[in-house]
């Protein structure tokens, strides 16, 4: 199995299924592996359990890791589990939950400046908390944010 991660949280290779067959010069022999939702899926520190990620990843069948003769790409939809957000929940976070980035994204709309903003500069806030935003100018007080987790929590 294959991951292309922007921001790589597993091994970019993980072996997932393998049989040693013999076979005789000119002989074949059909193999078959049955891919199940666990092989696809990567231990949650959070959850303290196993998620499964939506997005595409690629099957690779080959000989060894270095001679791969087919490749197929498969999309999962996922778990469709969304963690809880709050105050500390990174802007990654914010924009990985469904609530959350419709309700970010609603707010931010006309915030000044952020049209013109360095692509490289926005990867880096990524990882900041969104109670962090409050001194940017950017619309996000501490009230703001506030009000922001209890929407999506739907106490507002």
């Amino acid at each position: 199995m294959a991951f292309d991660e922007e921001r790589p949280s597993r091994p970019r290779h993980e072996l997932r299924g393998f049989a040693k067959v013999g076979l005789e010069p000119g002989d074949s022999e059909r193999v078959s592996f049955a891919l199940t939702g666990r092989d696809i899926a990567q231990w949650s520190v959070s959850r303290k359990g196993w998620r499964i990620d939506a997005g595409a990843f690629t099957v690779e069948v080959g000989a060894s890791s270095r001679d791969i003769r087919l490749r197929a790409e498969l999309t999962s939809r996922g778990d469709g589990y969304a963690a809880p957000l709050d105050r500390m929940s990174t802007l990654d976070e914010w924009l990985a939950h469904p609530e959350g980035s419709r309700a970010l994204k609603q707010l931010l709309q006309g915030a000044p400046g952020l049209d013109r903003t360095d692509p490289a500069l926005l990867r880096l806030a990524m990882g900041i908390p969104l109670a962090k935003f409050a001194t940017f100018g950017i619309g996000l007080t501490s009230e703001v944010v506030d009000g922001l987790v209890a929407a999506v929590r739907g106490d507002g």
